[in-house]
């Protein structure tokens, strides 16, 4: 496993004569040891120094994430929703003759009525 190095550094001056953006400390995370090919990334106060990956790692994920991705295409472009429900799970939609209302499906019965404080309320209970 590689080891990492870290850092700490106090405030440094910048050329304008501020200090840093976070005016506390910087941290530097970076391997040990030489690294021929580097990426680096700041954010803040804190730069990472990572070694690149291998050109043939970089290709087998990318051909991971595309055959991810004509998978998961295939269920996005067809349209709907598919619920998944049991015989007592009770559906609402809507009421087309009243705005102000819903309906409830439940076991093959519709029954109009409305939502009072978080419950279904049906018409001939209110």
């Amino acid at each position: 496993m590689d080891t990492m190095a870290t850092s700490i550094k106090s405030p440094k001056k910048r050329a304008a004569g501020g200090v840093q953006r976070d005016g506390r400390f910087s941290m530097t995370i970076e391997p040990q040891g030489q690294v021929v090919r580097g990426t680096t990334v700041r954010f803040g106060g804190v730069t990472v120094v990572a070694p690149k990956p291998e050109e043939s790692a970089v290709k087998k994920q990318l051909a991971a994430g595309k055959r991810a991705v004509s998978q998961l295409k295939k269920v996005l472009v067809s349209p709907g929703v598919r619920l998944q429900k049991t015989p007592d799970t009770p559906i609402f939609r809507a009421d087309p003759r009243d705005a102000s209302l819903v309906v409830r499906v439940l076991n093959g019965r519709s029954v109009r009525g409305r939502f009072i404080q978080g419950q279904f309320v049906p018409l001939t209970e209110q």
